[in-house]
């Protein structure tokens, strides 16, 4: 089994294709399932195979996560399970083939995990001082100096003022704020129940009876969620 690394950017290509999907079977009339003495909509096999393909990009089963992806994997966590126990409930009947409260919930959970964490890049250091006269511990706030004391890294912004670039990417730049959700988001991450292995990939994924019967171990794992 490969060892990458989980980026986000190939989260988000599969996370694309399956909101594709999502979108056609709501526009969709089909299929029409009998379902408790009636007929409802059910799930498309499209969405549902796209659904399984996303669990399993997101699976790390002992590989390293990008830290922008660990939001979006703690969501898929929690779907993963959600949608497993949906599909073997609409195996047998048990609830509606259209999926569960539950399921719809912790997917709209993922659908916000995958919306951008966006940062603003503050203007230069030679327009904050000369043009804003920005106070320099200010700026160096702003920028993220801080030196090994905790306090503002004045010549970091001195040097910056003097050689616009030496110290500031804006291609590689974080800012504080940013630093700070992906802090937050790493101390959550040793939360999980574990590292979660891959549900579907290894089934066959035209046999129904299979699909309907993810991996049992990694329920009982998370059967305390």
């Amino acid at each position: 089994m490969s060892k990458a690394k989980i980026y986000l950017k190939e989260l988000s290509d599969q996370f694309k294709r399956t909101q594709k999907a999502l979108q056609a079977w709501s526009q969709a009339d089909t299929p029409n399932i009998a379902f408790d003495g009636g007929v409802v909509k059910g799930i498309s096999e499209s969405l549902r195979f796209e659904w399984q393909r996303l669990i399993d990009a997101s699976a790390d089963d002992g590989r390293e996560v990008e830290d922008k992806a660990k939001r979006v994997v703690m969501a898929l966590d929690d779907f993963a399970l959600k949608f497993a126990r949906w599909m073997r409930a609409a195996a047998v009947q048990a609830d509606s083939p259209r999926g569960s409260v539950a399921m719809w919930e912790a997917w709209e959970r993922v659908e916000a995990a995958f919306m951008p964490v966006n940062q603003s890049i503050p203007k230069p250091v030679k327009y904050l001082v000369d043009v804003a006269n920005a106070p320099r511990e200010q700026i160096a706030r702003k920028y993220g100096w801080i030196d090994e004391h905790g306090e503002p890294d004045l010549l970091k912004v001195q040097e910056e003022y003097e050689t616009p670039g030496k110290h500031f990417d804006n291609e590689t730049w974080t800012s504080p704020v940013l630093k700070s959700y992906y802090a937050n988001i790493n101390r959550q991450w040793p939360e999980r129940v574990g590292s979660r292995k891959p549900l579907f990939s290894t089934m066959n994924e035209l046999d129904p009876e299979q699909t309907a019967t993810p991996r049992i171990a990694w329920e009982q794992n998370t059967n305390r969620h």
